[in-house]
This record gives structure tokens, sequence and C-alpha cells, in this order.
């Protein structure tokens, strides 16, 4: 038990004189060749670091991997599996854009009318116009949703 002890000692202070080194081909050689059942779970993050730190992101990935199923109770181990998991991406349907149309359509038909006015249209609906932005602003509700323009 204790040359294991050592082994690990000495394995461990290789990994990091690699890192120091900038030595990312040895040091990714030694962490292949590792048998990580005989090692805590501090040891596994440290090495972690260590990849990280030579910007290994894909080993520093792989490792978390393993650690979860080494080490599924350890909260470190846990944590950096979740911040090393590769991002997930989730479609959105994009929102149709009828109620730009509408209000588009709205202008250009109604547009001449408001020369020289602030108009603001929501859903090809007149919500309000004025003679300046700042009392258009202070007389009608505004949000993301409504066109505000100066006819022209």
């Amino acid at each position: 038990m204790e040359a294991t002890m050592l082994e690990q000692t000495d394995q461990l202070a290789m990994l990091a004189a690699y890192a120091r080194a900038g030595d990312k081909r040895n040091f990714v050689a030694a962490v292949k060749a590792m048998d990580w059942t005989q090692y805590k779970p501090a040891q596994l993050i440290q090495i972690i670091d260590l990849a990280l730190s030579l910007e290994l992101a894909g080993l520093a990935m792989k490792l978390a991997r393993q650690g979860v199923d080494l080490f599924p109770e350890d909260e470190r181990v846990q944590m950096a599996a979740h911040v090393l998991s590769p991002p997930v991406a989730h479609e959105l349907e994009a929102q149709p854009a009828i109620a730009l149309n509408n209000s588009t359509e709205w202008l250009q038909h109604h547009a001449s009318q408001y020369r020289t006015q602030w108009v603001a249209i929501r859903d090809g609906q007149l919500l309000g116009s004025a003679t300046s932005l700042k009392e258009l602003a202070a007389a009608t509700p505004l949000d993301e949703q409504t066109v505000v323009t100066k006819v022209l």
C-alpha cells in the first residue's frame, strides 16, 4: 500500500512538472496511462486543473466524465463534470413577423395623412401620433411590439 501512495505522489509530481514545462504531449500520454481507480477525487480535480492550464479542454472534459463514474458522491467532481460538459443548444421557433408586416402595411396606406408627425403603430393599429417623439412617448403606451417612426 505504501508503494502505491509513493507511486501516485511521483505520478502527480511528474504531471505537474509537465504542466509547468508546457509539455502537452508527455502530459497527455501520462494521463492516459493512469489507472484512475487508484486515485482520490481531489487528485483527479488537480489533474483536471492542470489539463485546463495547458488548454487541454477536451482532456479535462474526458477526465471529468470519468470522474462522475468513479466518484459519483464527490461534489467537486460532479461540479467539474457539470461545468465541463459540452454546451447544449436549444432550438427556438422564430416568432412570426405578422405584427410587423401589419404595421408596415398600415404605414404604406396611411402615412401620407401623418406627414411630419411621429406615429406609434402596433400590429397594424395606430396607437397615437404627435409632433415630437417626447410627446408621443408621454401619451402612448410603447413596448417592444410597437413601431415608432417619424413620417416624412
